[in-house]
């Protein structure tokens, strides 16, 4: 799906620039960091809050249907992508991003995985898989990160079912 090029502003790309660093220098590469989400852009865009600092997570191993935007319509089912992603998020008890792969993308997100915790799960939740499972997104395959051949697996299924975006044609297109 297409992501226009935009500028960021200074003081962002240094907040993002001084938590890369941060990062990198971790010794746990894998940490899952508790965070507050404040905006749900999309389907797989939120923005949170995290060490006192609001920045824009990218879901890591899924791309939703893109909302209307800059003269472009929206895709089918992008709204409710954007709608299922809030949903999850408000039941949450607790959310943590986990940073994996090349940490930040060519628009200055950080690419990550939200975990859930929510009431009545034993384990958390990762948002990623949900979505693919409801098919409101595709699994992301021209880069590798860990999990990828679950999440190849989970939109099969959803498109064998014929869920979500997999089932146009059939019903509704659910804008």
């Amino acid at each position: 799906m297409h992501y226009p090029l935009r500028l960021a502003s200074a003081s962002r790309i240094l907040a993002l620039a001084l938590w890369a660093v941060a990062w990198a220098c971790s010794p746990v590469q894998a940490e899952r960091m508790p965070v507050r989400v404040v905006h749900v852009i999309d389907g797989d865009t939120v923005v949170a809050r995290w060490a006192g600092r609001k920045v824009h997570v990218r879901l890591l191993g899924v791309d939703t249907p893109e909302k209307a935007r800059e003269g472009r319509p929206a895709e089918p089912f992008s709204r409710r992508a954007t709608e299922f992603t809030r949903a999850w998020i408000g039941r949450a008890e607790r959310v943590e991003l986990e940073v994996a792969g090349d940490r930040m993308d060519v628009h200055g997100r950080i690419l990550g995985f939200l975990w859930l915790h929510v009431p009545g799960k034993k384990e958390p939740v990762n948002l990623s898989e949900e979505i693919l499972k409801a098919g409101l997104g595709r699994a992301i395959r021209f880069f590798d990160y860990p999990g990828k051949s679950r999440f190849l697996a989970l939109e099969a299924e959803a498109r064998r079912a014929r869920r979500g975006i997999w089932g146009i044609g059939r019903r509704s297109r659910g804008r």
